[in-house]
């Protein structure tokens, strides 16, 4: 993994560069490499169980932590995730700020 570090008196930036082999290393790179991919080329990506299997790599999870699994990795990417009941598979789309709104207002009234 290559890091550049800036540093000045009154900003830090960090900027890391994520080479293909450290996508091997950390799993769940390599979802986020497909799902950004297939944003870009239409408005949502839909995620197989061998996709999705990259976040829970060898564990046995029920369907529930799969789900929650799913939807806390959607939520540290902000998009928008759908998943099947068994959690095998999920729609992930780009959210807007209108829609994290809306689903933030819904949830506050639930």
């Amino acid at each position: 993994m290559s890091n550049a570090v800036a540093s000045s008196s009154h900003s830090h930036t960090r900027t890391v560069v994520v080479s293909p082999s450290d996508s091997t290393v950390v799993p769940w790179l390599q979802l986020r490499a497909r799902i950004r991919e297939g944003l870009s080329q239409r408005n949502y990506y839909v995620a197989s169980s061998e996709d999705l299997g990259l976040l829970w790599e060898g564990e046995l999870l029920d369907a529930s932590e799969r789900r929650r699994r799913i939807t806390v990795f959607a939520a540290q990417h902000q998009w928008r995730v759908e998943t099947e009941a068994d959690g095998s598979t999920a729609r992930f789309q780009v959210a807007t700020a209108s829609g994290l709104f809306r689903e933030t207002l819904s949830r506050n009234h639930e």
